[in-house]
């Protein structure tokens, strides 16, 4: 109720209120009709069209052996667990794939990671760092790592980021609701694992996707897909009436 109270007070002054598709639903409730008129849908602005390349990518590193593995956000043993992508990783450490896993995080999820890195030591923790710094570690990856929330509808703001850099990508889902998913899916850069599939088969499908080259989406396939999540897409939503 006090939420609402707040929102009232600003919603009356404003000519336009652009709510997130992900709570299109909560908007959508009566109390909010008064406003209506005001409301546009948008989603998450962070699709940067001028960092994506149309090219092969594939995982050969400076070193040609070693794969670079790269996490960036929170992590949560409650809402963002990282503990079955940890295993997909001990495994391919067991079975001879040169491997480099790092988790730049905060939270009591990072508990996990260092109970891994006790046996696993290419498996490491690391704090956060700088956001421009952070860019520059997840382009040197040869592949970033997504974990989707398994308690909320809430999507991941590095969805986009990563999205943007025109890299593979092995994102970790506990719920097929899982919001992260219906951007993912259209995306041959993506490889999407259930945790809750065998994971001798995950680990052999994330064998074969680190293996193998891809082709990205055009510029132009990436433009209709995440066009409302480009910036452009809500300034537009701002700007239409004036």
């Amino acid at each position: 109720k006090k939420g609402f109270k707040w929102e009232h007070r600003f919603y009356k002054h404003a000519d336009t209120v652009i709510n997130l598709a992900s709570n299109e639903m909560h908007y959508s409730n009566d109390r909010y009709n008064q406003f209506s008129s005001k409301m546009k849908i948008s989603d998450i602005p962070l699709f940067d069209k001028s960092t994506y390349i149309d090219q092969y990518v594939s995982v050969i590193s400076s070193t040609e052996h070693l794969v670079s593995f790269t996490y960036a956000g929170a992590l949560s043993k409650t809402l963002r667990n990282p503990d079955y992508a940890c295993k997909v990783f001990e495994r391919l450490n067991r079975i001879d794939t040169e491997i480099d896993v790092k988790f730049f995080s905060r939270g009591d999820g990072g508990e996990i990671i260092s109970a891994y890195h006790e046996s696993v030591s290419n498996i490491g923790l690391h704090d956060y760092i700088p956001h421009n710094d952070m860019i520059k570690v997840l382009e040197e990856s040869d592949v970033l790592i997504s974990i989707g929330n398994r308690h909320s509808e809430m999507v991941p703001s590095k969805t986009f980021e990563y999205i943007s850099l025109c890299k593979k990508i092995v994102h970790f889902y506990f719920n097929y609701e899982d919001p992260s998913i219906r951007y993912f899916k259209e995306n041959p850069l993506v490889l999407l694992l259930s945790e809750k599939d065998d994971l001798e088969r995950n680990v052999q499908l994330v064998t074969e996707f680190i293996s193998n080259s891809v082709k990205p989406l055009s510029s132009t396939e990436m433009s209709r897909i995440y066009n409302d999540n480009t910036p452009q897409h809500t300034v537009d939503l701002m700007t239409i009436n004036l």
